[in-house]
């Protein structure tokens, strides 16, 4: 939550727990639950790559053959998987800072604004079940908590945030504009790509590469995609879309998958 408590109820019993986080490296630790609270906190180490030599034929950076051989598995990993459910859990929040007390010569009043005219003016919470078959979907909540005026962006729906980078075009929250995947079947007319190096998760090669938009004004992203050798599957996924990606409401919107 907003205090940054957490938790995860499980029956007595033993488990295995991954704490994973883009860019740095992967812990899984075993636990057994015996009738009484656990406590763990971990700290995840940054990942370090390994930059190795790589043969440049013709002037091309070898991050175009391993995206090519994501883009050829791409089909595949997008209709491996036709139904599936989750629990949800979703918070989101607004907080103002410096608000102006006029705005055109209207008085401006929010609730929530301390004598600084700062504060939380917006804050949801929200638990549900989410139903995926093929194309249908189906969003059961089972607790909502809203306060204030969330200023035109709703964080109630999980089904805002269904993103798939196996898509040619993925949705955005709080844009209505797609974003062209970095594996997209035409990718390669939008973006360039640089391989920055490579690290191993798990006894599998994991390849980093950077994204760069080759046009402004377009619904293109910036930033990572990480490629599992062999499987050519995304590892993970961290990107930016700014206004000069044709975002009409935020500065910046981030995403890590």
């Amino acid at each position: 939550n907003l205090s940054g408590s957490y938790n995860l109820a499980l029956k007595n019993g033993t488990y295995t727990i991954s704490f994973r986080y883009v860019g740095y490296t992967t812990i899984k630790k075993e636990i057994v639950i015996a009738g009484k609270d656990l406590v763990l906190d971990m700290v995840l180490k940054e990942q370090l790559l390994e930059i190795k030599p790589y043969y440049v034929k013709g002037g091309e950076d070898p991050a175009y053959g391993i995206i090519r051989k994501a883009q050829k598995k791409r089909r595949f990993y997008l209709e491996q998987v036709n139904s599936y459910q989750y629990d949800s859990y979703i918070k989101g929040s607004a907080y103002l800072r410096n608000a102006p007390e006029k705005v055109l010569g209207q008085e401006i009043f929010l609730d929530g604004l301390d004598s600084t005219r700062s504060g939380m003016i917006y804050l949801s919470e929200s638990v549900s079940k989410v139903y995926i078959k093929g194309k249908e979907k189906k969003e059961v909540m089972v607790s909502s908590k809203v306060a204030g005026r969330s200023q035109g962006f709703s964080w109630n729906s999980a089904l805002e945030f269904q993103l798939n980078f196996y898509e040619n075009l993925v949705p955005t929250p709080v844009t209505d504009r797609d974003v062209v995947s970095p594996i997209a079947v035409d990718a390669m007319t939008y973006y360039k790509y640089k391989l920055l190096g490579e690290y191993i998760d798990h006894g599998r090669t994991i390849y980093k590469i950077e994204i760069k938009p080759k046009l402004t004004g377009s619904p293109l992203v910036n930033g990572i995609v990480e490629i599992q050798d062999s499987t050519w599957r995304i590892h993970a996924i961290d990107i930016y879309v700014t206004k000069d990606n044709g975002m009409d409401f935020l500065d910046t919107l981030d995403m890590k998958v």
